[in-house]
């Protein structure tokens, strides 16, 4: 691929790992507080919510299928949004350099406008993705002998 059909390639890709991103982070806050709202405070050995959750100092005990989607979540998701960022093409990148730090400007190479649409469809198609198989990769961790704990 070269030329338009890379950079449309990039597009493409950067903005399906933008959406998914952006959303899976959505989504294990959602998670994450809808979780810590019904876990005991103390452990429950015989339901298997043995696993600590600190949610600011509020202590919970999460399952170890509960434990390991909020850890797989949060560590995924949002750094496949920046991967996504730094896949997208840009052009007319300007570097400031000051003792504070650098700052960069620069316009998306988007000459078809499909970024946008990109974002759009990976945000929507990361709910029904993270809801079907989400469990599925999960348990297949835990059934490894695997437990995240977040």
């Amino acid at each position: 691929m070269r030329g338009n059909g890379r950079n449309t390639a990039q597009n493409i890709l950067g903005g399906l790992l933008i959406g998914y991103g952006v959303a899976g982070t959505i989504i294990f806050f959602v998670l994450e507080h809808h979780f810590a709202a019904h876990a005991p405070a103390k452990p429950n050995y015989p339901a298997g919510l043995i696993w600590q959750h600190d949610d600011h100092g509020w202590i919970s005990y999460f399952s170890a299928f509960q434990a390991t989607a909020c850890a797989l979540l949060f560590s995924t998701s949002l750094p496949l949004a920046f991967l996504g960022a730094l896949i997208a093409p840009r052009r007319d990148i300007v570097m400031r350099r000051s003792k504070w730090g650098l700052r960069f400007n620069w316009q998306q190479d988007d000459p078809a406008k499909i970024l946008k649409y990109a974002v759009a469809l990976g945000a929507v198609a990361a709910g029904p993705m993270l809801y079907l198989l989400g469990p599925i990769i999960v348990r297949a961790v835990n059934a490894a002998g695997i437990v995240l704990q977040f």
